[in-house]
């Protein structure tokens, strides 16, 4: 029996099939804390969604909070970097299931398996039934999908927002009418809200429809999708002028221009941001290594391999919209780029090109079994894929940090509440969302190894009690140890294996070491 042969039942089980694969993916481990590369994010998503269940949405103003402790309003750390809705999802889903890392994993994996279902029926749009089922099984098992996929991010919400957008979005530019059009901006509007590729498809989507549309089938109410963009933009500054104020927004546009690589402003270097040098060579190999470990090789070539066909008007699937597939990949491309400094930092950052890539690999691995599109070439594309991708995804496994639960035990049994947590120790600053978490102490993440860097956490936590935590060998103890030792009692500590000087610095301490 040939592939297109499969009757209209068989694609639907098939379907189910590739969610069930998908589900056995991204619920491995689900349970587990949050230990795993990149699981900051988790921690962070998490301690933003405990606080809206702590203090109310209403005394987080709605706002990410990063706090691990129950600490009065003053002492709140806004997180402003990113639109604040994924933790008021999670919390949702906290209120619902209680506090446990897999009721904050079921945020991403809903969303993630809605995107592969979004995915084969754009899939469907574009090229038929066929198409769409291997785009989703691609999609299903590429490592970036199956690992980072039920990571607690922006990532998997915002992706699947912009494919529903993108595909209702679809049905308007073929048929223009009112009901569509409202039904793409509500998922525009909420993917701005949990992210900022949200915002691209508002640019993106209306050019799609100038290129594309004749003269006469083009409409203004594609005017709609920037405007609504430009709106929710709005109303995330002035949720941040209300939070802080005009320091707020200056801390936002200097964000800005150090993920984009343009600018570390000086405020930014004393929080800590480091600088990164890198060329534009650099990046495009290190992204290009991280695709190929990330997507596979083979989807790649695909991938590539269907571009040429697009552009040779050739191939196995003729697309109906082709460009539209242009518009996917653009919407990747345009957030690895743009946020060069967060891409080179982040390498989940191309997970925006997933969508994009599955389909076009789906349509180069049709374009190669030829117009009969038997089972045998097919199936021997599938078991190379499987023979990529699952490895990978368990590589990524494989560099899970166990330390870390208890090593945030022995912090709070060695630091008081309130106290912010600071030290020169990488094994604590470096992981300090997921050891705040499971301390429940606010650990800071700017390390304190020079006079400097310690007056710099007086400043910013000016009136706050803190807790020092020396790594007895580590950097900056015979420059701080004498004067602290002077001043203020310590204890000694054993943190798995490793010596530590602890300092508690009460409310009246010096806010220089002059």
């Amino acid at each position: 029996m040939k592939f297109n042969e499969c009757s209209s039942l068989g694609l639907p089980i098939a379907l189910v099939a590739v969610l069930a694969l998908a589900a056995l993916l991204l619920f491995r481990q689900i349970t587990e804390p949050f230990i795993g590369i990149h699981d900051y994010n988790s921690a962070y998503m998490s301690s933003a969604a405990r606080n809206h269940l702590r203090y109310g949405y209403a005394g987080t103003h709605l706002a990410m909070t990063e706090n691990n402790d129950f600490v009065p309003a003053k002492w709140f750390h806004y997180y402003m970097n990113h639109p604040p809705l994924v933790p008021i999802f999670v919390s949702f889903s906290f209120r619902l299931f209680g506090e446990h890392e897999w009721a904050a994993r079921l945020v991403p994996v809903t969303f993630s398996l809605g995107s592969i279902v979004l995915i084969y029926l754009l899939g469907v749009a574009l090229g038929g039934p066929v198409l769409g089922l291997l785009s989703a099984l691609i999609y299903a098992v590429l490592p970036i999908n199956a690992y980072f996929g039920r990571m607690v991010n922006f990532e998997a919400p915002t992706n699947f927002f912009a494919l529903a957008t993108t595909l209702v979005y679809l049905r308007w530019h073929r048929a223009p009418r009112t009901t569509p059009l409202v039904v793409a901006l509500a998922p525009l509007v909420v993917g701005a809200l949990c992210g900022w590729p949200g915002y691209y498809l508002g640019g993106i989507l209306p050019l799609h429809h100038l290129i594309t549309s004749a003269r006469a089938r083009r409409s203004w109410q594609i005017l709609f999708f920037p405007l609504a963009a430009l709106v929710v933009f709005c109303f995330h500054l002035g949720h941040i002028f209300w939070l802080k104020g005009s320091a707020g927004l200056s801390y936002l546009a200097s964000m800005f221009l150090y993920r984009t690589h343009l600018y570390l402003s000086p405020t930014l270097e004393v929080l800590g941001a480091p600088p990164e040098k890198f060329t534009w060579v650099d990046f495009l190999v290190r992204e290009a290594h991280e695709a190929s470990a990330l997507f596979t090789p083979l989807v790649l070539i695909l991938a590539v391999l269907a571009l040429y066909d697009m552009a040779r008007h050739r191939g196995g699937t003729v697309l109906s919209d082709p460009i539209l597939i242009v518009v996917l990949l653009l919407f990747g491309v345009i957030h690895l780029v743009l946020f060069s400094v967060a891409s080179w930092q982040h390498s989940y950052s191309l997970f925006y090109c997933s969508a994009a890539l599955s389909i076009l690999a789906a349509n180069g691995a049709l374009s190669l079994a030829g117009a009969a599109r038997n089972h045998r070439v097919l199936g021997i594309f599938g078991v190379l894929f499987l023979l990529a991708a699952l490895p990978t995804i368990q590589f990524h496994y494989n560099y899970h940090d166990v330390d870390i639960p208890p090593l945030g035990l022995l912090i709070k049994e060695h630091t008081r509440p309130g106290e912010q947590v600071v030290t020169n120790a990488p094994v604590i600053y470096e992981l300090a969302p997921q050891v705040g978490y499971y301390a429940g102490r606010d650990v800071s993440y700017n390390p304190v190894r020079q006079a400097r860097e310690f007056e710099s956490a007086l400043t910013v936590n000016r009136g706050r009690p803190i807790a020092l935590l020396l790594l007895e060998k580590g950097q900056g103890v015979d420059e701080l140890v004498p004067w602290l030792s002077s001043r203020y009692p310590s204890e000694r500590a054993d943190f798995l294996g490793k010596r530590y000087l602890v300092f508690h610095l009460d409310q009246e301490h010096p806010l220089s070491m002059e």
